[in-house]
């Protein structure tokens, strides 16, 4: 349980970290929120266990629970960090595509030479 708890954690965290260096914040789902109400509620109860001790078997079934946010959290943040990801690479790509496209119906009317220099320029030469 805690492997995977923490390590959401550490997952979503790089997540945001490079969705930060490209530009743009992922924000926190209402599934991350709910995780983190039912760990409080969770951790709360087990921590009522060690003076009833009753409470541990509903404390288990809680951290069960968080598990389970735990796990759908970290997808839902998995998906959105791809979409952007995904539409990003695609501008850019695009972007790169018409670019290439421009030289190429330059080169055709004879404005570029092969290595992109204009024909007959002759600034910058001794």
């Amino acid at each position: 349980m805690v492997v995977l708890i923490i390590g959401r954690e550490f997952a979503v965290t790089g997540l945001r970290s490079i969705a930060a260096a490209e530009g743009y914040t992922i924000k926190a789902s209402d599934l991350g929120k709910t995780k983190m109400i039912a760990q409080v509620v969770a951790i709360s109860c087990l921590l009522l266990s060690i003076r009833y001790p009753e409470l541990v078997p509903l404390g288990v079934w809680l951290m069960w629970g968080v598990v389970v946010f735990t796990i759908a959290s970290a997808v839902d943040y998995f998906r959105k960090f791809w979409r952007k990801l995904d539409v990003r690479i695609k501008k850019r790509r695009r972007r790169e595509l018409l670019r290439m496209e421009r030289r190429t119906r330059r080169q055709k009317h004879g404005a570029l030479d092969p290595s992109g220099q204009r024909v007959g320029d002759v600034r910058g030469t001794i």
